[in-house]
């Protein structure tokens, strides 16, 4: 309200003049400071009880909050008086306060000092003149602090979001640190769980030790991983479920909780990519599914209803075993006779899951072929067809007079891919309407519905021995995968899509079992989906990673399309995409310090390049295992081949290990940096990063640059070795520019220079320096120097005042060693008096104070 009160008064001058606009700031906050000094008396007046915590704002807080309150919404009359009131409740003046903001006068402020006649044009020019002046570094200091600050936000930002992808991703949290918690909501077995490092076996991966943190089903796992990476190597096909599923059967169910469920889980996913082909010894028994075989043909309907075929075969085959074993335990009720069909495995299966009262009672149409038993006939047809074998069903129904009506619509099942065209559809559902008011033979009823499509929404649970199995099954029958754009509201339709949303709706409340749930994504086609939900389960945690890497190797995850850092994302299509190079970091990231080798065997999994750069460079850099990883430099100067150098071609290679010396130079490593480019033979960098390290240190003593000269004479003496190789040699050459080497050169030099002096060894040292020729012996170098000094590298000039202090002290500590020789006493005089001369023409780059020095050092000669 004061504020807005004191925007009310015009003034033409402070308009005009934006120049002195801080200056007015600053009376006001005067003013203001007062008013915050009174304002805490309000804080009293808040009762005690009160368990809301006080604002505190400071004056400049209070005076723009009031500023955008005022701009937002005009004050009134009503406003005022308000405001006007609620002041003088808490004992405040509100007009006096007024009356002493309209006291400041601004005149003085903005005119100038000496009167300005209206026709002096001269003086008038000159004032406003000065005032743009001053306009513009108002400004210019205003958007460079707003610069500074919005960098600095932008910064500090970057670096959050940054250290909580770090927190996210290594607490493996799929949303945030905030998020819910991700303990499983399903316990399995935690008193026989063992997820501690396990011993290692003998045909452990050559990279594990006995320091190793992966338990021994991640190290079995991981042999299976390796083996995959060998076999690509050589390019040869590998049945990688079918490995994982040998693996899997190995454990007990100590070591893998809910085995039989998981075991049978990898099954699935064998048949789902194709793999029922693979023989014991890993052959195959026809051609092989080729790697990322069905990558960008996820949303081809071709490739959809191949893979869902598959899901439907494996219930099916699923059931058969689950037939033959029923009628295996119930010989006494279940007479096969006869040749061993799957209709006479079905026939007697029938007469043991239905109930005899239902049989006596005229519920079902009986096989009139069979004389000592009361068989349902739609009910061996059902399971004919439920074991997945049609042609079986067909001849069942061909041989039974109750089924002969329905012969032309199976026939016309089994020639459309299992469905019914046209006018026999249509017929076939009208049939199905009279037989659902008219027969109890659920049996019938399932037939009809299976073969015609006809109630899609209808589950058929009164159907004995019923399952979410035979449900899903049903459901798989019915499925259209290339719907049309009508059949979303057709209720006769069932779409894929349609169906997937309704799975997803009934959610693991609805099917308790967390294995069964993530089968049932799986065959139905939501992959992403699946490997998301088992993500939810830490004790599950290694066989989802390896559901993942199979699914990711033959293609069937659909990833993010451009960089993200969120583990699960919906594209602009609501297709579901899962960021598996996130995951499969993650994963890796709890066995990486132990071992590096086998985490790289998982990132060369990664398909695409960049990526899989990417990936290997921050291993690189996370572990620091570089002579495991990318190798290493051996004291002959040869190098050592890393555990890279079998995965990747020398070019690869070599753009993995720049990106990771890259990263080093960037974030200020550059021991590390120097290590990577030289195992890169990227000789320029390294000579230019010794360079400015031993310019860094160069004046300084201590155990960094110890260890810093140590690297650069042991570089120096490695190229100094491999100059006598033609084409190591042409390589230096074109690699490392004329400036670098003498500047390296240098270096090296005012290293043994300053050494020499450190040793007491003055002479030495001038003989040091002198070789360089940079600094003058008499007045006659001067100037030579004086343009030479502008050619020498960043490294060596910024060490320049204490350069020429300490060959100044030199000569002070040789004219006392030898003052009784007046000849060499003079030398050092005309030499010192050339140093300082040198120093004046350079003076730019030394503090005066150091000059002053220098001066004082020449003198005392």
């Amino acid at each position: 309200y004061l504020a807005h009160e004191h925007e009310q008064r015009p003034n033409d001058r402070s308009r005009r003049y934006f120049f002195s606009t801080s200056m007015l700031v600053d009376k006001k906050r005067s003013v203001l400071d007062k008013l915050v000094q009174q304002s805490s008396k309000l804080v009293q007046s808040i009762s005690s009880s009160s368990q809301l915590p006080s604002l505190k704002r400071n004056a400049e807080q209070l005076f723009e909050q009031s500023q955008r309150l005022a701009k937002k919404q005009p004050i009134d009359d009503r406003s005022q008086t308000k405001a006007q009131i609620l002041f003088a409740k808490s004992g405040f003046d509100s007009q006096k306060l007024v009356n002493r903001l309209g006291t400041i006068d601004l005149r003085a402020t903005y005119e100038p000092l000496e009167p300005i006649h209206e026709t002096d044009l001269e003086s008038y020019l000159a004032h406003e003149h000065e005032l743009l002046v001053l306009t513009a570094i108002e400004e210019a200091k205003k958007t460079t602090v707003d610069r500074f600050n919005s960098t600095c936000k932008e910064y500090v930002v970057k670096e959050w979001d940054h250290a909580k992808r770090d927190l996210m991703e290594y607490f493996e949290q799929a949303e945030s640190v905030w998020g819910p918690d991700r303990r499983s909501r399903f316990p399995i077995h935690h008193d026989k769980m063992d997820m501690g490092a396990a011993p290692l076996s003998p045909a452990a991966p050559s990279g594990l030790a006995s320091r190793t943190t992966m338990s021994r089903r991640m190290i079995e796992y991981a042999k299976v991983i390796q083996e995959l990476n060998e076999r690509r190597l050589v390019k040869q096909p590998f049945g990688l479920v079918s490995s994982l599923l040998q693996v899997s059967q190995a454990f007990d169910d100590r070591e893998m909780p809910r085995k039989n469920e998981l075991v049978n889980t990898f099954n699935l996913l064998r048949k789902l990519v194709g793999e029922d082909n693979v023989r014991v010894d890993g052959s195959f028994a026809r051609a092989p599914r080729t790697e990322a075989e069905f990558y960008s043909r996820t949303n081809d309907p071709k490739t959809k209803q191949s893979i869902l075929d598959s899901a439907k075969s494996f219930l099916e085959e699923q059931y058969w075993t689950f037939v033959q074993q029923k009628c295996a335990s119930n010989l006494s009720s279940a007479p096969l006779g006869g040749r061993m069909s799957k209709a006479n495995y079905c026939r007697a299966f029938v007469n043991v899951v239905v109930p005899s009262e239902l049989k006596e009672a005229n519920y079902f149409e009986l096989d009139s072929n069979v004389r000592d038993a009361a068989i349902p006939a739609w009910g061996v047809l059902y399971y004919c067809m439920r074991c997945g074998d049609l042609n079986e069903a067909i001849e069942y129904a061909l041989a039974t007079p109750v089924l002969a009506n329905f012969v032309p619509y199976l026939r016309s099942y089994i020639s459309n891919n299992r469905d019914v065209l046209g006018e026999q559809k249509n017929q076939l559902r009208a049939e199905y309407i009279k037989i659902h008011r008219q027969s109890k033979d659920y049996f019938k009823h399932i037939v009809y519905n299976l073969v015609g499509k006809c109630d899609v929404s209808r589950s058929h649970n009164e159907v004995p021995r019923w399952s979410t199995e035979d449900w899903m099954w049903l459901k798989l029958n019915m499925v259209e995968v290339d719907g049309k754009p009508g059949d979303k509201a057709d209720k006769t339709v069932l779409t894929l899509s349609q169906f997937q949303t309704t799975l997803r709706q009934y959610g693991i409340d609805h099917f308790k079992n967390p294995i069964l749930y993530f089968q049932l994504l799986l065959l139905s086609l939501q992959f992403e989906h699946a490997i998301k939900f088992l993500d939810a389960n830490p004790q599950l945690s290694v066989e989802m990673m390896h559901f993942a890497v199979a699914l990711y190797y033959y293609g069937l995850l659909r990833l993010p399309a451009v960089p993200t850092h969120q583990l699960f994302i919906d594209d602009d299509g609501g297709q579901p995409r899962l960021n598996f190079i996130r995951l499969l970091k993650s994963y890796v990231r709890s066995f990486q310090q132990s071992d590096p080798d086998v985490a790289l065997h998982y990132l060369c999994l990664i398909q695409d390049e960049s990526s899989r750069n990417v990936a290997i460079k921050e291993l690189i850099l996370e572990t620091e295992e570089f002579g495991v990883l990318v190798g290493q430099i051996e004291i002959d100067g040869t190098r050592k081949q890393g555990f890279l150098d079998r995965f990747l071609r020398r070019d690869k290679w070599g753009e993995i290990v720049k990106l990771a010396a890259q990263s080093c130079e960037e974030n200020g490593r550059y021991d590390d940096a120097i290590k990577l480019y030289d195992l890169a033979e990227m000789y320029g960098r390294v000579l230019l990063l010794l360079s400015k390290q031993i310019g860094r240190v160069l004046a300084t003593q201590g155990p960094e640059r110890t260890k810093i000269v140590e690297m650069a004479q042991f570089v120096r003496a490695k190229y100094a070795r491999a100059q006598a190789d033609p084409a190591k040699h042409a390589q230096f050459e074109r690699d490392v520019s004329e400036e670098t080497r003498e500047s390296f050169s240098t270096l090296l030099c005012l290293v043994s220079f300053f050494e020499a002096y450190w040793a007491g060894n003055a002479y030495k040292a001038v003989a040091e320096i002198e070789q360089l020729s940079f600094v003058p012996s008499d007045k006659r170098d001067v100037d030579r120097c004086a343009v030479q000094f502008k050619t020498l590298s960043e490294s060596v000039r910024r060490n320049f005042s204490e350069i020429l202090l300490t060959l100044m002290d030199c000569y002070v500590r040789l004219s006392q060693q030898r003052f009784e020789e007046s000849n060499m006493a003079q030398a050092l005089k005309l030499k010192a008096k050339a140093l300082v001369e040198f120093a004046s023409s350079i003076s730019f780059r030394m503090a005066p104070e150091w000059h002053a020095k220098l001066v004082r050092m020449e003198v005392s000669i």
